[in-house]
Parts: structure tokens; C-alpha cells; sequence
């Protein structure tokens, strides 16, 4: 099962974070984040339409979060400052139960960051989900 999840707003790095100087302004990021996650998620089930379920949150499955990150310009954030900046993103996805936990032993989290070929929107952020975990084969009746 996997689900892929498009936002037009890059991830903000570790030094963004650092600057925020109370918790109530990281509350506000965060809560920012939720609304582009909801958003996002809203938008692919519209897309499926009436197909199969998207996502289902896995019960106790370990779940690898895929963050990817993609801007126009030449200036890449480093790695640890790419990494960092994950925070809201993973506290939105656990807040909006797309994911039950944001552990190491709940998720394996990858973070990338490339170069957009699309001149708009200029920056943005590619969310992917997939089970890591063998999916329940089902059983039919006879």
C-alpha cells in the first residue's frame, strides 16, 4: 500500500526552526503543516474517486516515510538541516493519524532533496508513504 501525498510549499530547515523562539510560534508551523498535509490528503482522495481505499493507517506497521524535497534554485539545504526541517511534516502526519508514531522503531524516514523541473511552483514537497511491512493476505471464505 502506498500513498503519495503533493504539496506546493518546500520543507523549512533546521535553521528556520532554530529561529523560533517560543513554542507557540513552532505551534503555529506546525499547525501550518497539518492544514497543507489535510489538504493534500483531501486532494488525493478526490482523485481516486470512488476507486480503492488510499491509505489506510497500519495498526503496529512500521512505515516508510519518503519526504522529498524540490526547489529551482541552486542553494540545497545540507543534511542535517534537511532532516530537521522533517519535524512538522512527521508531526502532521502522526497528528492527522496517517502514521501511528514518529519513532525510529514506528517509521524508517528518508529525506531527499532534488532540483524541480517545473518552473511553477517553484518550490515544493513530495510526501510518499509505504507499508514496510508484509499487508494481511485475505482469506476467502471457501
Amino acid at each position: 500500500m502506498r500513498l503519495v501525498l503533493q504539496i506546493p510549499w518546500p520543507t523549512p530547515s533546521l535553521n528556520d526552526l532554530a529561529n523560533v523562539r517560543s513554542r507557540w510560534a513552532y505551534k503555529t508551523t506546525r499547525a501550518r503543516w497539518e492544514r497543507r498535509v489535510s489538504d493534500a490528503w483531501l486532494e488525493a482522495k478526490v482523485a481516486a474517486g470512488r476507486g480503492p481505499v488510499l491509505w489506510q493507517k497500519p495498526p503496529r506497521c512500521r512505515v516508510r516515510v519518503t519526504i522529498e524535497r524540490f526547489a529551482r534554485t541552486e542553494h540545497a539545504l545540507d543534511a542535517d538541516n534537511l532532516v530537521g526541517g522533517c519535524k512538522p511534516v512527521l508531526d502532521a502526519l502522526r497528528r492527522l493519524e496517517l502514521i501511528d508514531e514518529d519513532r525510529h522503531a514506528a517509521i524508517e524516514l528518508v529525506a531527499r532533496q532534488a532540483k524541480s523541473p517545473y518552473r511553477f511552483p517553484a518550490m515544493w514537497t513530495q510526501i510518499t508513504l509505504e507499508r514496510l511491512d508484509p499487508e494481511p493476505e485475505l482469506r476467502g471464505a471457501g
